[in-house]
């Protein structure tokens, strides 16, 4: 009797011949054994992601002894035997520190009335995604929206958006919590309103997405050089000003998206003046890490 496991970080550093059939006796742990029910193995694992292969030869005795090969049960190698691995989903912190910063001026571009001070409304957003261990789909989103601050005269409305163009290829169904308090559930497309009326308090709204098999994981999880107006987010958190009936999406340069939690300017305080990777101007133009450079 013998026992065969290989614990990775995808499926690829599984040993594995041409064909994808595994080869557990070059698995990184290997038991013989004289006659045990059950063996444990304790390993420690480096990534919260794994894929494990878990590989046996059992006997039975019968009239004579009689001995079969035993696999983990979860999903088959590309070979063409029968042999499979277990995938260990986890969850990925979204943005990679855990919080982004999403902050608004209100009023039209070009026309001198906007201060940008970037705080006419600001909200956090933190999320998690929940992935298969080979790395390449997302099984589930989550994302929570909290209001931190409302300095303009105006009221908005806030709201997410996860459809076909945000998240190409991908199908499910979600669900909104305000706090604890479901909000309404269907399936995708999504466009839910996240902050009711910037003006009144409203507890945290919270997106629930459970995705169908297939989904690829976005390919930007903190901003790229170069975009500093939420175009590399896989959802759109636009808001509507009340007052105006206008709709600012992400890629306008009246929204920046803050890869942590960001200490905006106070209320007229232009942006360039505490940051000297923005240069002045309506609209000011944004630099890589503009967020991290402090007053010029």
């Amino acid at each position: 009797m013998e026992t065969n496991t290989e614990i990775a970080e995808d499926l690829g550093a599984i040993p594995q011949t041409r064909s994808g059939n595994p080869k557990p006796g070059k698995f990184e742990d290997n038991q013989e054994h004289d006659c045990v029910a059950e063996y444990t193995y304790s390993e420690p694992v480096t990534s919260l992601c794994a894929v494990v292969a878990a590989h046996a030869v059992v006997e039975m005795e019968l009239d004579r002894a009689v001995s079969e090969t035993a696999w983990g049960d979860g999903t088959g190698f590309p070979g063409r035997n029968w042999a499979e691995y277990i995938l260990q989903e986890c969850t990925v912190e979204f943005p990679e520190g855990g919080i982004a910063s999403v902050a608004f001026e209100d009023l039209p571009v070009g026309t001198n009335q906007n201060d940008y001070d970037y705080n006419d409304l600001v909200f956090n957003i933190s999320g998690a995604l929940t992935v298969a261990s080979e790395s390449t789909n997302v099984s589930a989103i989550d994302l929570t929206v909290t209001q931190v601050a409302n300095l303009a005269g105006f009221n908005h409305t806030a709201h997410l958006v996860i459809n076909n163009t945000t998240l190409p290829g991908c199908t499910g169904t979600w669900e909104l919590f305000y706090g604890v308090t479901p909000q309404g559930s269907g399936s995708l497309p999504v466009d839910v309103i996240t902050i009711g009326n910037s003006k009144t308090a409203q507890a945290a709204a919270t997106l629930k997405v459970a995705l169908n098999p297939g989904c690829p994981i976005p390919a930007d999880l903190t901003a790229p050089s170069g975009k500093y107006h939420g175009e590399w987010l896989f959802f759109d958190p636009y808001i509507k000003v009340n007052n105006t009936g206008e709709f600012i999406h992400a890629g306008d340069v009246r929204m920046v998206v803050v890869p942590t939690n960001w200490a905006f300017p106070p209320e007229t305080i232009r942006i360039w003046t505490r940051h000297s990777g923005v240069t002045a101007g309506d609209p000011p133009k944004f630099s890589d890490d503009w967020w991290l450079t402090g007053a010029p």
